[in-house]
């Protein structure tokens, strides 16, 4: 498994990004497997195999993603007096070279955030551990991890199965400490395994 920040020419990365709080519900099984170009496939005799992990903490128990997301709106209203700034902002800045003003977007808040990195089939939560705890010491919680076996498509030539294992990698990206309504920030540090 590779972790970085930005993508490499040589090896896989993670790139992390804000997450849409709809999940992976009964509604997009059966969108994904009723498509009309039928090239992806979710194979429900792999999905036994799909592993899962939980934080324990009190915050993240039996909550949906959009009620986490409640929260936290709630949270930061409550600390700050200040609704969650989620949507993106349009700046007018003066380019440097040539003296002109250009548009640059700001992007809003995005407290839950996903990165999806690709695993292997053998592949145990455990070994995202050092992961957890690299993010851990920058203020970064992760809510779970959802090990997916069962995605894939049908070669076409062979009717062989070929899998896209993955990891969906939930993030709390939000300060609840003390400067509650800031995004924490990771650095340009890469953390890379074999």
């Amino acid at each position: 498994m590779i972790w970085q920040k930005q993508a490499s020419t040589s090896r896989s990365a993670t790139s992390i990004r804000p997450r849409n709080t709809n999940g992976r519900d009964q509604a997009y099984i059966d969108a994904v497997n009723k498509s009309k170009n039928k090239i992806y496939s979710i194979f429900a005799d792999m999905t036994p195999t799909n592993k899962t992990w939980r934080n324990p903490d009190e915050r993240y128990q039996d909550k949906s993603l959009v009620q986490l997301l409640n929260d936290i709106r709630k949270e930061v209203k409550e600390k700050t007096g200040q609704k969650l700034q989620e949507k993106d902002r349009i700046r007018k800045v003066k380019d440097k070279k040539t003296g002109e003003f250009k548009e640059k977007i700001i992007p809003g808040s995005a407290p839950i955030r996903e990165g999806v990195c690709p695993v292997k089939e053998d592949t145990k939560i455990e070994y995202f551990k050092p992961v957890i705890d690299w993010l851990a010491e920058r203020h970064v919680k992760v809510i779970r991890i959802d090990i997916h076996n069962d995605e894939g498509h049908v070669d076409v030539d062979t009717k062989e199965r070929k899998y896209n294992r993955h990891a969906h990698l939930i993030f709390d990206w939000m300060l609840h400490e003390n400067l509650l309504g800031k995004d924490p920030k990771t650095g340009k540090e890469k953390v890379i395994q074999n």
